[in-house]
């Protein structure tokens, strides 16, 4: 079996108890974890590369949304002046959501730092190079210290399960159902399936 997952994913939220949960269950079953950007994982998965792939999305055309998660800010920034951002590489939900609602806000910003890592987004929110938005299960780690200042929200975004087409073996099931347990069992769940339209994936 194969899955796909951003960093995120594979970095935080508890991932690897559920590959561990997996291995108990499934143990002559041989896993292979991909890691990368939400459009490349897509494509592995429409070209059958991949069994099973999480994203963050905002209105997915397509999958199935596990939970919603509220995008916060963390992070210091001074109280006036531009907004120092420290983000993912693009693409990326939290920092798309987050450029738009400074824009909307009329709030100057510019990017501090980049990282295609959690461990470095965190790290360098801690070491107070900038503020980052971030999905609210995400922030275990961090110093205090908050926005000093007040930004306007991001908004939320959904964690979404794609399995590929065609039938699954019993261990790929098994994998997935793990998944929606995982990611379906606190306050957030939200589980509506929504039926791909015939439009490409969502930018």
């Amino acid at each position: 079996m194969r899955i796909g997952l951003p960093d995120d994913f594979a970095s935080g939220r508890g991932f690897t108890h559920l590959l561990a949960d997996f291995a108990r269950d499934h143990p002559d079953a041989r896993l292979e974890v991909e890691v990368g950007n939400r459009d490349h994982l897509l494509c592995a998965l429409d070209v059958q590369r991949l069994d099973h792939v999480l994203t963050k999305q905002d209105r997915p055309a397509g999958g199935e949304i596990l939970a919603r998660r509220v995008i916060v800010w963390v992070g210091r920034a001074s109280i006036t002046g531009t907004v120092p951002l420290v983000v993912f590489p693009e693409p990326c939900i939290y920092r798309e959501r987050a450029i738009s609602a400074l824009e909307k806000a009329g709030l100057p910003w510019t990017i501090a730092y980049v990282s295609p890592s959690l461990a470095g987004i965190l790290a360098a929110v801690n070491a107070g190079l900038g503020v980052s938005p971030l999905a609210d299960d995400l922030t275990e780690g961090l110093v205090p210290g908050i926005v000093n200042r007040a930004l306007p929200s991001p908004g939320s975004v959904d964690l979404v399960l794609h399995s590929r087409a065609g039938r699954l073996s019993r261990a790929a099931t098994g994998l997935s159902d793990l998944i929606r347990q995982h990611y379906g069992a606190d306050g957030h769940q939200h589980t509506d399936i929504i039926a791909p339209p015939a439009a490409s994936r969502p930018e």
